[in-house]
This record gives structure tokens, sequence and C-alpha cells, in this order.
């Protein structure tokens, strides 16, 4: 997966200026991950933990592993 070239800040609290935003983006374009829940606006929440359940989705979606 290759960050994209120049974020846009797609995610309210993901400045498009910040160090990883490139690497959010092309997570989202790749349908990995579509964010987090948390009204209002489109959030990824860059400071919650992940739990297992998400992180293993993460991953099956990453690689296509389907089940």
């Amino acid at each position: 997966m290759t960050p994209v070239e120049t974020p846009t800040g797609v995610f309210d609290d993901v400045p498009a200026d910040a160090f990883y935003a490139a690497a959010v983006e092309a997570i989202l374009a790749a349908g990995v991950n579509r964010g987090c829940e948390k009204t209002p606006g489109r959030n990824y929440c860059p400071d919650e933990p992940v739990r297992r359940d998400q992180l293993a989705s993460f991953l099956a979606e990453a690689l296509r592993i389907s089940g």
C-alpha cells in the first residue's frame, strides 16, 4: 500500500499536514479502515487504542483474507 501523494485531510481529527496523514488516507482508499464511529464529522481517532477484533479485521482486509 502506497501513501497518497498529497493528503487532503479527509478526517476531521487528522490534519492534512500530520506526518501520518498520507498513510491514513491510503488505508482509507484501500478500504482497510474507514475511520471510527465518533460523531460529529468523519474521524479516524488516532489516539484511541485498537481492539484485537479491529486489528484482525484490518489485517484480513489488508491481506485480502476472507472468512
